[in-house]
């Protein structure tokens, strides 16, 4: 009589002992990218009042205090535009990038020091690469939808002031322009986090480089109107391309500078370089 197989031996089949099949490839890189967007997006969605709301409320209130407080003693505006016309791209602009530096910089900085939330993603098939990635994506998308929002009240407002009329059709693309700034500015503070030892020193990126950002991005007053070598200066700089972009989509070229054409493969071409720069420098931070 032949004697029975042990069982819970942890053996398995014999013909797949004796074949020895090769190992399972891992998932797609979408699939491991969408895995990390849908871990954030479920943390997300646990506490989204907490979490939604200062992004959202900020530019709005800005809007509110200067746009409709200061824009009933200036009258005339920019461009044949009321000040709060013309400060409502900024205002677009300035929500997806705050959305997006904090984050990479805060959120990222405690999931990678105090929760240490990256041990457990890259035990899994996910690279350093994937992980990183799919954040910065996620901030895209929280930059599309938190613009989306945005765009409804200032539209919104435009109806109340009378002159939403003004409004393109292009504006319904505005949520891209978000996606695309969110990315980014999620690439940059993912880069500024690959580099700080101390979650205060946030402080001084937060103050020192996204702050004057969002005052001289051509929110609040023309860029032109600067000084020849301060005008130069914030030409350059990325924010102020995402503004003339959304000003473009929202009113028409007759508003934004000249060279407003050149914004969006400024803009992409820039994502694309901080991208891979603050990927590599997360990698360096996470082998060493």
């Amino acid at each position: 009589m032949p004697e029975p197989a042990p069982q819970g031996s942890g053996a398995g089949p014999p013909a797949l002992l004796e074949r020895g099949g090769p190992p399972l490839a891992p998932p797609s890189r979408p699939v491991r990218l969408w895995a990390v967007v849908r871990r954030h997006a479920l943390v997300f969605s646990s506490t989204l009042v907490a979490n939604s709301l200062p992004a959202f409320l900020e530019p709005l209130l800005f809007l509110m205090a200067v746009g409709i407080g200061l824009g009933a003693h200036v009258t005339e505006g920019f461009a044949g535009l009321p000040l709060p016309a013309w400060m409502g791209p900024g205002a677009l602009a300035i929500t997806a990038m705050f959305t997006a530096s904090f984050e990479t910089t805060y959120g990222t900085y405690v999931r990678l020091v105090y929760q240490r939330t990256y041990q457990a993603v890259l035990s899994t098939p996910l690279t350093v690469a994937d992980a990183f990635l799919g954040e910065v994506l996620w901030c895209g998308i929280k930059g599309l939808c938190f613009t989306s929002g945005v765009l409804l009240v200032f539209m919104a407002f435009g109806v109340a002031q009378g002159w939403a009329v003004a409004l393109r059709p292009t504006a319904a693309l505005v949520p891209l322009v978000g996606l695309l700034c969110g990315v980014l500015f999620g690439a940059l503070g993912l880069r500024v986090t690959a580099a700080i030892q101390n979650l205060n020193n946030f402080n001084f990126y937060i103050t020192g480089v996204l702050s004057p950002l969002a005052l001289f991005s051509g929110m609040v007053f023309p860029v032109a109107d600067l000084p020849p070598g301060l005008r130069h200066v914030a030409y350059a700089l990325p924010l102020f391309h995402v503004t003339e972009l959304n000003r473009l989509l929202v009113f028409g070229p007759g508003v934004c500078v000249p060279f407003v054409w050149v914004c969006l493969p400024y803009l992409l071409v820039v994502t694309t370089l901080v991208t891979w720069w603050a990927i590599r420098a997360m990698e360096r931070r996470i082998v060493r």
